[in-house]
């Protein structure tokens, strides 16, 4: 397998501890063939996860979670010869800078690590292209040494020697609160029906969400207390976690299987292929078909 195609998996790997990490233990890494410790590794973060999962509900638990956005706006304008000209303003705080310790550094030097062979070959291919116009997945790296890989659209810029490179990148929101005064919603029954109804979403994302009326018949509970006690324990409302979670279970399916994208938005829980296209670009900031070319290109190498 060649050293694209193993980047690749990696970077699966990193997205399984960031969902890990922000509370959703129903994500899986889709395995492969090879005997190779990287799919031992794959196989043992979806054992953990399934472990944890059980774990949690049985002991009766609301699992913790982050929810995450993306940023679509960040930008950053190099030279041909790779170092950084000018950026947007929120690339500092991104990548944890001051402002002045960015200009005319290597570009390489925010790059991680596993990224470092892409970034060379995007390179050498960029100035050989002078309508040169691609889409990567790099890891950049705080001053802290942090890793956050980011999907990016690589272009030049028309007239100009200049590269433009608009990076989507992913951040945690703030962490629940449990301070509410409502205490009819923080009682342990209400948390052990939220739990299953969150589990439930997550196991058929293939399918249209019930009504808040036909959830509370099937988990025999109120529409009140459902509505408030979802929002209170996840911080966001019902149809926006499924929403958002359908979104990720696409993205996923993009990166890490063969489907087409009308394929997938079916599997996603989407009958119209207009509204996911329109639902998955303001999501993520790219196309579908961005995705999809990139994973073809890691299949082909």
């Amino acid at each position: 397998m060649s050293n694209q195609a193993n980047q690749k998996r990696i970077q699966n790997i990193y997205q399984m501890l960031f969902e890990m990490a922000t509370g959703n233990f129903m994500y899986r890494i889709v395995v492969s063939d090879d005997e190779d410790e990287i799919n031992e590794i794959s196989k043992t973060l979806n054992r953990i996860a399934e472990d944890l999962l059980k774990t949690i509900n049985q002991a009766g638990y609301i699992i913790p979670v982050y929810t995450y956005q993306s940023i679509v706006q960040s930008t950053v304008i190099i030279t041909s010869q790779f170092k950084i000209k000018s950026f947007s303003s929120n690339v500092p705080e991104l990548l944890e800078y001051q402002p002045e310790n960015l200009l005319n550094i290597p570009f390489s030097l925010i790059i991680g690590e596993n990224s470092q062979d892409l970034l060379k070959q995007i390179e050498i291919n960029i100035h050989g292209d002078s309508k040169y116009y691609e889409t990567y997945q790099l890891s950049f790296k705080t001053v802290k040494g942090l890793i956050i890989p980011s999907f990016c659209t690589i272009s030049k810029l028309l007239y100009t020697d200049k590269i433009i490179i608009n990076v989507v990148t992913t951040i945690l929101n703030d962490y629940i609160s449990y301070t509410s005064e409502n205490t009819n919603v923080s009682r342990p029954e209400t948390a052990r029906v939220v739990q299953q109804i969150h589990d439930y979403i997550l196991e058929h994302l293939d399918e249209s969400l019930p009504t808040l009326k036909e959830l509370s018949k099937m988990f025999n509970s109120n529409q009140f207390s459902l509505k408030d006690g979802f929002r209170y324990f996840f911080n966001t409302s019902i149809y926006h976690f499924y929403n958002e979670e359908r979104l990720k279970k696409s993205h996923l399916l993009l990166q890490q299987t063969k489907h087409s994208i009308k394929a997938i938005a079916i599997m996603s829980g989407f009958n119209d292929y207009t509204t996911f296209f329109k639902a998955f670009k303001k999501q993520f900031g790219y196309a579908p078909s961005q995705l999809l070319r990139e994973r073809e290109k890691y299949q082909n190498n």
